[in-house]
């Protein structure tokens, strides 16, 4: 009788045990109402530690344990421990998204509730409760909007970047790498391209960078030509251009010149040559683009030299008139006045030959129009000895 009793009230506490539970969470035979009264099932305690991230965490809700985290943080039961009557090894099963360990590495956007079920077992009876793992929102990451960006050599660089926070929170923005501010000017020395970080932080440890290309595409500038000056030359000069110019790239100049000058930039002016001539120089980079200077070439007419036309050496005879005028002729191409002068042997045109100026003798003519240097040229007169007949003297018949 006794016995019984005993065996009544263990039936009636199970029974009783079992409306704390739900059929899925009690020992195998609760929804029976047979419980098995030499082996005990384990009894599972912890099952739900929760950590204090809030000031008043929900520690339950109808009887079933609820753990809180926040997006991010690792859902585990450090505390859970379950007893065996019997002394039994236990082993526990976990419900998704719990691993096989227990465990889940939140992220953001798991927040919400997730009902998971916790399985103690001895390998002959089983205690299963069911626990809410409750996700609160965490912090979320701004959002940056931003593509690559392409310039020119001396443009300059704006980044526009579109951050927004889905928290609404104030964002800080900054920028790293090539670029340390959202501007630049670029130069003309800048031609690549470049990494630069965008960063947006709301304050909460929230913070996102995102990494953009910016490309500076050369830009090739012309040639830096200095002006030619103007040139007054006179017919018969010769004329040699020494052009000065740099390449703001460094590339190789190579120079063109117009007419009259040669590809050297030389030009040896001639008589006809007076008057004023245009002509340019032009300076070309290895990439084709020129710069030109224009300038005037003022040729003044160059006075020709008077002609002395005659011969070089003259013969006559002692005794005879020398009349170098009608001998020798004077001309100038523009109708200068010229004057004629003798010297030497001769100090005027004409000479009257003695019986003793047998011999060679030199006669310098000059002719000068007084534009230019005289024009001299040099004669040879040889006079020729000529013999007298012998005459008496006076009173040689007294």
């Amino acid at each position: 009788m006794r016995i019984s009793v005993i065996v009544a009230l263990l039936v009636l506490v199970a029974l009783a045990g079992c409306q704390y539970l739900k059929p899925a969470l009690a020992p195998v035979d609760c929804a029976s109402g047979v419980v098995d009264a030499t082996d005990k099932a384990p009894t599972l305690t912890g099952a739900a530690t929760l950590p204090l991230k809030e000031e008043a965490p929900e520690k339950s809700r109808d009887g079933i344990p609820v753990k809180t985290v926040t997006e991010g943080q690792l859902v585990s039961f450090p505390n859970l421990k379950a007893t065996d009557p019997d002394g039994d090894k236990l082993t526990y099963t976990f419900s998704s998204p719990l691993n096989s360990s227990g465990m889940w590495q939140t992220k953001l956007g798991d927040a919400g509730e997730y009902k998971v079920l916790i399985t103690a077992s001895d390998g002959k009876a089983q205690t299963k409760q069911d626990v809410i793992v409750k996700v609160l929102a965490g912090n979320k990451v701004p959002i940056i909007e931003l593509v690559d960006a392409k310039v020119k050599e001396g443009e300059q660089v704006t980044l526009a970047p579109k951050v927004s926070d889905p928290d609404g929170d104030k964002l800080t923005v900054s920028y790293s790498g090539w670029m340390t501010t959202n501007t630049k000017k670029t130069t003309f020395t800048d031609a690549g391209v470049y990494n630069v970080t965008v960063t947006a932080d709301d304050g909460k440890n929230g913070k996102v960078s995102k990494t953009i290309k910016v490309t500076v595409e050369d830009v090739n500038r012309a040639p830096l030509l200095s002006p030619m000056q103007d040139l007054a030359v006179k017919e018969g000069d010769k004329i040699q251009l020494s052009p000065k110019a740099v390449d703001p790239d460094g590339d190789k100049l190579a120079f063109e010149y117009s007419k009259p000058f040669d590809s050297t930039g030389t030009w040896q002016t001639k008589r006809g040559d007076e008057g004023v001539h245009k002509a340019s120089i032009t300076a070309t980079d290895t990439k084709g683009l020129k710069a030109t200077s224009n300038f005037i070439v003022a040729v003044e007419s160059s006075n020709l030299a008077p002609v002395i036309s005659g011969p070089s050496e003259i013969k006559a005879k002692e005794g005879e008139t020398l009349n170098l005028a009608a001998l020798f002729t004077v001309t100038d191409e523009e109708k200068d006045a010229v004057t004629v002068s003798y010297s030497g042997w001769m100090t005027s045109s004409t000479k009257q030959l003695s019986h003793s100026d047998a011999g060679t003798h030199e006669v310098v003519i000059t002719a000068d129009d007084k534009n230019n240097a005289p024009v001299a040229k040099k004669v040879a007169i040889v006079v020729s000895d000529v013999n007298r007949a012998p005459t008496f003297d006076s009173g040689s018949f007294e």
